[in-house]
């Protein structure tokens, strides 16, 4: 192949920007057309790319306005002076001085987030707050003053009116990753959830993935003008031609119930009842395509369930900053996938993972034994992943050295060492625990990447480091440093219980950081607080 290429990437185009910013818009349509179904709603119909990005029309013939804005999630929260921003509320402006659009709400969709740090003209949540008067019982003294001081500096700052701009934010919604919109990567995995809380039973034998792509090609479709002979055929000598012609394309444009519908029954029609396949997609260092995505003939057989844990919000400037936060998300997902898992009853399951270790071995834990996933492995330098087989061939054998006791030992913390991908050294684990009560290296001959094969190499690793959890002398904690593949990481984890004695820690490696065992979990304890991560550097940043 060329070197032109394949030996450099073009970072100056952009078009793979514009499909995702493009594909967010559609699911966010998607998601908002299940609405249609529900009466509770009052929504009679959708309106894509006519006057706003989404317009929703009311039963008492009411318009709200919806702009989607998208933002990478290394970059900075959405501040009210951000130019996006500024445009939006102008163009929300715009609409609202025109009586005939009868707009009585508008929206505002992203999948980052709006800034809440400080009460300022800056805090777009803070404004929205002052125009709505809610403030004013919080604050004493010159609070007025001090409140239209702020309004009339974005005011001027927005080149807008005081009074229009108040009137604008009191009609306002902001909806963001915190608060119900879906993430940029996880917007069919939204759907399909979306599609599965629909009250009723009439999605609950169909497969959802399938019908998630069919309500998104809805979405798609009417994001553009598309002229119809058929239609304006349909309408000549009704109206005026020009009529005719506006409502032939704004047909196309306009998403009803009706379309909702007979999309669902559509599917249910086209396909027999399949087996579910709930697939957890597991990712907190850098965005991956799912394996039902990349090879959809291992689920050919199956309705595929894709249940992301996305923790890359979190995840700034190549360091997992915001550690408890990332892992109440964490807890939080597994809770609703259980929930799901226990009312859908899927035939199998499966897990895939590019994560944090300490992540990965907290949703072990968690995991009962009545619950054995298919692991999947991520093939090197490509999208695809492997799903381990039952058997394999000829692998290296997990072997555990006699444990070492130190009677002069400073704390009663029991050191485990794991060595299969790389090995991991006593002084690495000393810099972290100086004095452990005992120490002991579980390790194959040669540390090798990428070694594991099978689910019968992982049945022995796994054995042996249970039997290694039970021979322990006795300690009041556990300290775990695993250098592995995450699905070895995910089975060790499966073998803690956590209501064992003394507890858990298992540390993240980061070659950069000084010591390079710089921050872990405790996987045992149910809360998600300070106390759950323990840093062992100076940096206190996440917390």
């Amino acid at each position: 192949m060329s070197d032109v290429i394949d030996g450099a990437l073009d970072r100056s185009d952009t078009g793979d920007d514009t499909v995702r910013r493009f594909n967010y818009q559609a699911y966010v349509t998607a998601i908002l057309s299940l609405k249609l179904l529900d009466p509770e709603s009052k929504i009679t119909e959708i309106y894509c790319e006519h006057l706003e990005d989404i317009l929703l029309h009311h039963e008492d013939k009411g318009l709200s306005a919806i702009q989607v804005k998208t933002r990478a999630l290394d970059q900075p929260h959405f501040t009210a002076t951000d130019p996006q921003i500024v445009h939006v509320l102008k163009r929300f402006l715009l609409l609202a001085r025109n009586p005939a659009h009868n707009l009585v709400k508008f929206t505002l969709y992203t999948n980052h987030a709006f800034l809440r740090a400080e009460d300022s003209q800056t805090n777009l949540r803070f404004l929205i707050e002052v125009a709505r008067e809610k403030k004013e019982t919080r604050l004493k003294g010159d609070v007025n003053s001090k409140v239209l001081e702020k309004l009339r500096e974005f005011s001027e700052l927005a080149n807008l009116k005081s009074a229009e701009l108040t009137t604008i934010l009191k009609r306002i919604e902001l909806c963001d990753a915190g608060s119900g919109a879906p993430r940029l990567e996880d917007g069919q995995s939204e759907l399909q959830q979306a599609i599965s809380g629909l009250k009723g039973s009439v999605t609950m034998s169909q497969p959802t993935e399938t019908l998630a792509n069919n309500l998104y090609l809805i979405a798609i479709s009417s994001m553009a003008y598309k002229e119809s002979k058929a239609w304006t055929d349909y309408l000549v000598g009704l109206e005026t031609h020009e009529e005719i012609q506006r409502r032939s394309l704004l047909q196309h444009k306009r998403i009803q119930p009706v379309d909702v519908r007979t999309c669902l029954e559509s599917t249910a029609k086209t396909f027999e009842r399949r087996d579910e396949y709930a697939l957890i997609l597991h990712q907190s260092l850098f965005p991956l395509r799912s394996p039902s995505h990349t090879q959809p003939d291992q689920f050919r057989e199956f309705d595929v369930l894709q249940l992301d844990i996305n923790q890359l919000e979190y995840h700034h400037n190549h360091v997992l900053a915001e550690r408890v936060a990332a892992l109440r998300h964490q807890r939080a997902r597994f809770n609703e996938i259980q929930e799901l898992r226990e009312r859908r009853h899927p035939e199998r399951a499966g897990y895939a993972a590019i994560a944090h270790i300490p992540l990965v071995w907290d949703m072990g834990v968690r995991v009962t034994s009545g619950w054995a996933p298919d692991l999947f492995e991520k093939c090197v330098d490509s999208d695809m992943w492997m799903r381990l087989p039952s058997a394999g061939p000829e692998y290296p054998r997990l072997a555990s050295d006699e444990i070492s006791i130190f009677k002069d030992a400073q704390s009663k913390a029991a050191v485990i060492r794991i060595s299969i991908s790389d090995t991991v050294t006593r002084t690495q684990t000393n810099a972290v625990i100086p004095s452990p009560a005992c120490d002991v290296h579980l390790r194959v001959e040669k540390p090798t990447r990428f070694s594991i094969a099978s689910r019968e190499q992982l049945a022995q690793y796994a054995k042996l480091f249970e039997e290694t959890l039970a021979s322990l002398p006795e300690h009041d904690s556990i300290h775990i440093f695993c250098s592995a593949q995450t699905s070895a990481c995910f089975e060790f984890g499966r073998r803690v219980n956590p209501t064992m004695r003394g507890r858990v820690f298992v540390y993240n490696f980061d070659r950069r950081a000084t010591p390079n065992y710089s921050w872990g979990v405790n996987v045992t304890r149910e809360v998600v607080d300070d106390e759950t991560i323990i840093l062992t550097s100076d940096s206190t940043e996440g917390l």
